[in-house]
């Protein structure tokens, strides 16, 4: 499931990300995709981040976006 949810397929991923909202500690699990060598993963995973809404994920997602190189993933 968290493959999917952090996958390349838009149609699952929400669905997914659906299921595993209520999932304790989800954030820290997202949090180490965005160190992903895929770039979807990392984009999804900014995403989701942006999503959860949680506080705790602001300066690592700030970090991610300094050191990525992918335009579309920033």
């Amino acid at each position: 499931l968290w493959d999917q949810a952090l996958g390349e397929s838009k149609v699952d991923r929400p669905l997914a990300q659906a299921a595993l909202k209520t999932v304790p500690g989800k954030s820290a699990k997202v949090l180490v995709a965005l160190a992903d060598g895929r770039q979807t993963v990392r984009a999804a995973a900014a995403e989701w981040l942006g999503t959860i809404g949680d506080a705790a994920a602001v300066e690592p997602l700030k970090t991610a976006f300094r050191g990525e190189k992918q335009e579309a993933v920033k």
